[in-house]
């Protein structure tokens, strides 16, 4: 009793925070709008893992290791949101007016009707964990490349501005996706704070251990265990909280009861479709895990005996061309993925979701199999025929 008491007295005090950082300013709205719709970790899938994807040459597994820790991470903000079952500013106001009838009034926008769990924030979580393995990874690649070109070595300064640069944007990038959730109602700053913490630590944990040579040393089983795993465990989960009584669509209930209009809530903002979305990129990821194997026992004529990974042995010793074609030929996948979304049919719920886990399952399979596998088959082919 004395725990609920403390925790409704900190919403409280949240609460009023949160209306002090609702200015009524049209361009600062329209700004923290956009952050809200670009930051959205179902719509990464079409511009930011593409875009990395594109500018990475194909035997970088970092565009296929980002994708893989944000599907992750969006998979798992769902169901800690399930076990802290926690409210979003704009519904708890009104659940507990009578109690606390000071509470001040909270602007909804078109991003404020969010229908699911509010603890922890799935955007600031994402993107913290994404951006946090970026941002190694690129210090790591400059480190690297300053020790084997010694005439490259940047002086201290520099390198220690480069350093504090790349944390500055990514702490700045952080607070602004935090500040336009908040400003738009849809979480209390504790929230936001949890999920920037929980995303880097879950981010660092599956870098360091589900990395490249993790990968590659798992047996063929093992990669269709992991490829079938979160879609058995979602589905678990989901109907174990039926059997207990417990409402897993709670929250599109709230979000129902006290939007101002039922039309600025979307289904792309429940729990089920974020499941679908995320069980289906991770199930993509693994079929590639088992597509670049018999690529490599295809063009390597048995298995390959290198330690270097699938995706290196596969694309090395490439021209630019190759790399260039390939980066286009992602950024076309992406839009061509993006142009069926808005084409997917809405009349029955089952067959909205199965197009979703579809479009999903086939963006890593078109960004990291199909379009770099196919290129590599033509290149050879044309080889054979100069031969």
């Amino acid at each position: 009793m004395i725990f609920s008491d403390w925790t409704q007295e900190l919403l409280v005090l949240e609460t009023k925070l949160v209306s002090l950082l609702q200015p009524r300013s049209y361009y600062i709205e329209n700004f923290l709008h956009s952050v809200s719709v670009v930051s959205d970790p179902n719509n990464a899938i079409f511009y930011v893992y593409p875009c990395i994807a594109a500018l990475c040459t194909p035997r970088s597994s970092l565009p296929f290791e980002l994708m893989l820790i944000g599907s992750l991470l969006s998979w798992s903000s769902i169901h800690v949101k399930w076990a802290f079952r926690g409210d979003r500013p704009f519904w708890w106001v009104k659940e507990v007016i009578q109690s606390y009838p000071n509470l001040p009034a909270l602007r909804q926008t078109h991003n404020t009707c969010v229908a699911n769990p509010g603890n922890p924030s799935s955007h600031v979580m994402v993107h913290a964990g994404v951006l946090l393995v970026l941002v190694n990874s690129m210090l790591s690649t400059w480190r690297n490349s300053s020790a084997k070109n010694s005439k490259f070595t940047l002086h201290p300064w520099y390198s220690w501005m480069w350093k504090w640069g790349c944390w500055g944007f990514y702490t700045a990038l952080i607070l602004i996706v935090m500040l336009s959730r908040i400003y738009n109602s849809t979480h209390f700053p504790h929230q936001c704070i949890f999920g920037a913490i929980f995303g880097g630590y879950l981010a660092t944990k599956i870098h360091a251990n589900w990395n490249s040579e993790w990968r590659e040393k798992q047996k063929s089983w093992k990669v269709c265990v992991f490829t079938l795993m979160p879609v058995i465990i979602a589905i678990g989960t989901y109907w174990i909280q039926k059997a207990f009584d417990i409402d897993p669509q709670r929250s599109v209930r709230l979000a129902f009861k006290w939007c101002f209009s039922p039309y600025d809530i979307s289904v792309n903002t429940t729990p089920v479709y974020y499941l679908t979305c995320s069980c289906g990129c991770l199930f993509g990821l693994g079929v590639v895990l088992l597509l670049q194997r018999q690529a490599v026992a295809f063009f390597f004529r048995g298995l390959k005996s290198s330690k270097e990974p699938y995706f290196h042995s596969l694309f090395a010793n490439n021209s630019w061309l190759f790399y260039l074609t390939n980066g286009v030929g992602v950024l076309l996948s992406a839009c061509l993925l993006f142009k069926l979304q808005s084409q997917i049919p809405t009349d029955s719920v089952t067959i909205f979701y199965l197009h979703h886990f579809a479009l999903n399952f086939a963006a890593p399979f078109l960004y990291f199999a199909f379009v770099p596998i196919m290129l590599k088959l033509m290149t050879k082919k044309i080889k054979i025929k100069e031969d």
